[in-house]
């Protein structure tokens, strides 16, 4: 241990674009502990908005699953963390003037999470709605969104369920957003 600024965690984040229809993105972290799980995310999109409304995306990321934005006040949803990838996780969405819907499933379970036998992966999956649009100087944008498994949400290995709804009105450099995510069912 010497004197001076020291380096604990260094991220790297990547994302490229193959061509006018393929784009990727990968996030690693580099740590002191010597963690062998470098990825954090790591997935591929297939579509092109100006060509197609439809588009897909596989590999390891965030389920399109609320949008996060604010600032949680309570512990009603548990201690774990309140969002989190998994390693097989497929979405397909359809995005035009404004409406976007988006279909997905992924993996269940973890090493930390007895829910899954991390096997089956159809078994999980979820959606969200969200439409967007801009009457006059005002830009107005909600979203509902359902996940069938959030364990990440709970603090023991049972199954749960969780709802968000989120909504935003701006107007010039002003805009406020409110949240609300829980789960579907208590335990």
């Amino acid at each position: 241990t010497g004197k001076g600024p020291q380096v604990n965690t260094a991220d790297l984040d990547v994302h490229f674009i193959a061509n006018h229809w393929v784009s990727g993105y990968m996030s690693l972290s580099f740590t002191d502990a010597g963690s062998t799980d470098l990825l954090n995310q790591g997935f591929v999109t297939i579509g092109n908005l100006n060509d197609s409304s439809v588009y897909a995306s596989i590999g390891k990321m965030y389920d399109p699953f609320g949008q996060f934005s604010t600032t949680r006040t309570d512990s009603t949803l548990g201690k774990g963390s309140f969002r989190q990838t998994h390693d097989s996780d497929i979405s397909v969405g359809f995005y035009q003037d404004g409406l976007n819907v988006v279909a997905f499933t992924f993996r269940p379970g973890s090493a930390d999470s007895n829910v899954g036998d991390g096997d089956e992966l159809f078994k999980e999956y979820g959606g969200k709605v969200g439409y967007s649009f801009a009457p006059g100087d005002m830009s107005v944008s909600m979203s509902a969104s359902y996940e069938t498994q959030a364990d990440a949400f709970s603090d023991s290995s049972y199954r749960n369920a969780a709802w968000d709804v989120y909504g935003k009105v701006g107007m010039g450099a002003v805009s406020m957003w409110a949240e609300y995510t829980t789960l579907a069912k208590k335990a």
